[in-house]
């Protein structure tokens, strides 16, 4: 049974975590956001580098490893022992437990805010510190080209 969980509810699960993660805080978020909280904590700008990585790199990496995950998956195996069909299938319900959760409560998110899917749309993906600035101006800079393209 530890086997199971350890090989259904912490490889992929984790790793697609990450990916929403990483899509998240540097795509949604902001990488420009990002770079100015990263240097009010630390005192260094992150270079060209490490933003090129958190923006393209980590996920597409990302991407690449789930992808071999899914489309070459490994049958189950302890030892001498291979797991039933059954015994995978209940791994696969296990890892999309939590992987499912995600864009679940996004779509959930999405559902609940008031306003028009664009106004849902901007609520959702900004800051809640923001939330207020957006209300009154009706200014989302996650719209402009600006937030997408910076490196």
């Amino acid at each position: 049974m530890f086997h199971l969980f350890d090989t259904y509810a912490a490889g992929l699960s984790l790793l697609t975590s990450a990916l929403f993660e990483a899509i998240a805080v540097s795509w949604f978020y902001g990488l420009n956001k990002f770079t100015q909280d990263v240097d009010a904590m630390l005192g260094i700008k992150p270079g060209l580098y490490w933003r090129i990585c958190w923006k393209f790199v980590s996920p597409s990496f990302l991407i690449g490893v789930i992808l071999f995950g899914l489309i070459f998956p490994v049958p189950l195996k302890y030892e001498d022992y291979d797991y039933p069909i059954w015994a995978e299938s209940i791994g696969w319900c296990l890892a999309l437990a939590s992987i499912l959760m995600i864009p679940l409560n996004a779509i959930w998110q999405l559902l609940k805010a008031p306003g028009t899917f664009k106004e849902k749309l901007a609520i959702c993906i900004t800051p809640v510190d923001e939330h207020e600035y957006l209300r009154e101006t009706k200014l989302v800079s996650r719209f402009k080209a600006r937030h997408w393209l910076y490196v």
